[in-house]
């Protein structure tokens, strides 16, 4: 029987590696858990997950998880210095303590204090019959080892500085004696911290030959258990990380009163999120404005237009992260959501490297033709300045080609631009709101077409009307 995961089985794809560039992922979160969150998940994973992470929020769940993560990782760490030392003495007495972590961690997979789909699985594996016949051999090599390793290991100081091993036959240590004596003359107990050693080439070579016997005894009791078999549950480490990670990310953003949620999954393609947080923005600065989503079969697309430093990239940022967060089974930062697990999100973000072979316009021509080239339906794509090295006619113009591609593939998106002549497309368009007196709102609402400001604004700036502005979008197609 192969052994469970935590994570059940993500199933899909993982994401690429340039989206966790584009939305700052590395400045959020833990680069370790990364490669986790970055691979969507089927819906079954992603309600399993949400399983495991409501039951982390149960404070003993959570302290037997977080102590069951600190458990392999020592086991971790201690197997790897057994494997790398050279010294004798050492590697036969970090062999038995990596059994002892081994059983600890091993004890706390059988018997967790909640049960969901993923704990359940792994407290069956790891308590069937031949784990348990291997364990209670393991006990018993434990417990007939530790007398030898106590013998090996326990010292005791003379006054003149000489090391002596401690008293074998139960009688006073050197120590217990000195201790006596100053008590009968009327001086103060000291309290003596004990000391741990670490072993030279000497000292190993001086305790293998002194206990010669006790070494060749443990040596034989460890020998059954193979470096192999007790690094079985180590590849829960990486698991358990992303859960204790991402649960603490969470409660930091509860603390600051951000409300928190796990997501519906929809069996209907849509994205909804009531008043949504950019996680990216929420580590930078204490207040920030959220917002509500909406994206669903019948308007899959949108532009976002508005004023500069208006929020408009905070909008994207925030709805493709949750999307992230969702998809990896963890809480979103909004009041209520409701997701269809899409298979992919993809991201198109200006770059400011050096193009050799092609122009930047070019460059990201390129870049959208490959993110549909592939044709995966369930697609969310979040374009952000998209072909912005380009005058406003020919922008536009291209954007809206490439909005429409993404409609004949039933492709869902949010493109942020500049180029307000897109409003004047039969595309849905959202907008950053400002107040009389222009002041950004950073609140994002559709644009209402037949009544906007911006639209005239824009028209004005060119000397345009609808009629000449449809002939110049139609002349650039």
């Amino acid at each position: 029987m192969r052994m469970p995961s935590f994570l059940y089985t993500a199933g899909k794809a993982p994401y690429d590696a340039s989206l966790m560039g584009d939305l700052h992922l590395a400045d959020i979160l833990p680069k370790k858990i990364l490669p986790i969150l970055t691979r969507p998940c089927d819906k079954r994973t992603v309600i399993c997950r949400q399983d495991f992470f409501r039951d982390m929020d149960d404070d003993a769940f959570c302290r037997h998880v977080t102590e069951l993560l600190e458990v392999l990782r020592a086991l971790a760490s201690e197997r790897y210095h057994a494997a790398e030392t050279e010294l004798a003495a050492e590697k036969s007495l970090l062999r038995l303590h990596v059994l002892r972590l081994y059983l600890d961690a091993v004890r706390l997979l059988c018997a967790f204090p909640r049960e969901n789909a993923v704990t359940a699985a792994a407290a069956a594996y790891w308590s069937d019959g031949a784990h348990r016949a291997l364990y209670a051999s393991m006990e018993a090599a434990v417990s007939a080892a530790e007398p030898l390793a106590g013998r090996i290991s326990s010292f005791d100081v003379s006054l003149m500085d000489r090391a002596w091993m401690q008293p074998e036959d139960g009688t006073e240590s050197y120590g217990e004696m000195l201790a006596a004596h100053a008590a009968g003359i009327g001086m103060p107990p000291l309290c003596a911290k004990a000391q741990t050693y670490r072993l030279n080439l000497p000292v190993s070579n001086a305790l293998c030959a002194m206990y010669a016997a006790e070494f060749a005894a443990l040596d034989a009791l460890l020998a059954p258990f193979t470096a192999e078999t007790l690094s079985e549950p180590l590849g829960y480490i990486e698991e358990l990380e992303f859960y204790v990670q991402m649960h603490k990310f969470m409660k930091e953003m509860e603390r600051k009163g951000i409300r928190t949620c796990f997501p519906e999954v929809s069996d209907r393609r849509q994205y909804r999120a009531e008043n949504a947080y950019d996680p990216y923005l929420l580590q930078k600065q204490a207040c920030v404005v959220p917002n509500d989503i909406g994206f669903d079969e019948e308007e899959p697309f949108f532009f976002l237009v508005g004023a500069n430093s208006g929020g408009k990239t905070t909008f994207l940022r925030c709805a493709a992260l949750n999307l992230v967060f969702a998809f990896g089974g963890c809480k979103m930062l909004a009041a209520s959501a409701s997701v269809y697990c899409f298979d992919r999100i993809c991201t198109h973000f200006p770059r400011d490297e050096r193009f050799e072979g092609m122009g930047r316009l070019e460059e990201e021509k390129h870049r959208f033709d490959a993110i549909v080239a592939e044709d995966v339906r369930d697609s969310f794509v979040f374009l952000n300045e998209a072909y912005s090295g380009a005058n406003d006619t020919v922008g536009a113009a291209l954007a809206c080609q490439s909005a429409q591609v993404l409609r004949d593939r039933q492709m869902f998106g949010l493109f942020v631009t500049h180029f307000g002549e897109v409003c004047q497309n039969e595309f849905p368009v959202l907008q950053v709101l400002v107040d009389g007196e222009s002041n950004r709102l950073y609140k994002v609402r559709r644009l209402c077409r037949t009544a906007s400001a911006y639209v005239r604004d824009v028209l004005r700036k060119y000397g345009l009307d609808h009629d000449s502005l449809s002939k110049r979008l139609k002349t650039h197609a």
